[in-house]
């Protein structure tokens, strides 16, 4: 059976190239579509990510990083780069929208410990982690943040002869 088209949500890049992008287009009907979303990681401003990273580096070095807008953007036309490389796609088409959300303390931590990065640190340095972020949030930022995203969508269509 084949599909008219593959949809894969924020997981397309945890398979290997050389094997997602065969398998998709061998899924495909001739000019089938994959069909790739993409929502790269809530951002705060920079100023907040200054007073932030403080709290990473007593307690979290490794998760001190910040991608701007710019980099971000930089990303993403790297995945829809990947695509037409692999041979098996053409005809990429791109768009993304940029969105602005406030959490509050505590839905920004509950977000973090869906992360993976924050799921594999050790639980004490998490919790010394989290009740530094809670800390500096509630006492700088009055409580909550407001942080802004990327959603983005490639789109492809499956090149003729592609099995």
């Amino acid at each position: 059976m084949k599909f008219d088209a593959v949809l894969a949500a924020t997981s397309f890049h945890w398979i290997s190239p050389e094997i997602g992008y065969p398998k998709a287009a061998n899924a495909l009907q001739e000019n089938g579509y994959l069909i790739l979303l993409w929502n790269k990681e809530l951002q705060p401003s920079y100023e907040i990510y200054q007073s932030l990273q403080e709290v990473y580096q007593l307690y979290a070095p490794s998760l001190n990083r910040y991608e701007n807008r710019e980099t971000q953007e930089e990303i993403l036309r790297g995945l829809g780069k990947t695509v037409i490389n692999s041979g098996q796609f053409k005809n990429l088409r791109t768009g993304q929208v940029i969105s602005e959300v406030t959490y509050t303390v505590d839905e920004y931590l509950m977000l973090l410990n869906t992360y993976s990065p924050y799921l594999k640190l050790e639980s004490q340095n998490k919790n010394a982690l989290f009740a530094g972020l809670r800390e500096r949030i509630e006492h700088d930022f009055e409580g909550s943040l407001q942080l802004s995203y990327i959603s983005a969508f490639h789109i492809a269509q499956k090149n003729s002869g592609c099995s």
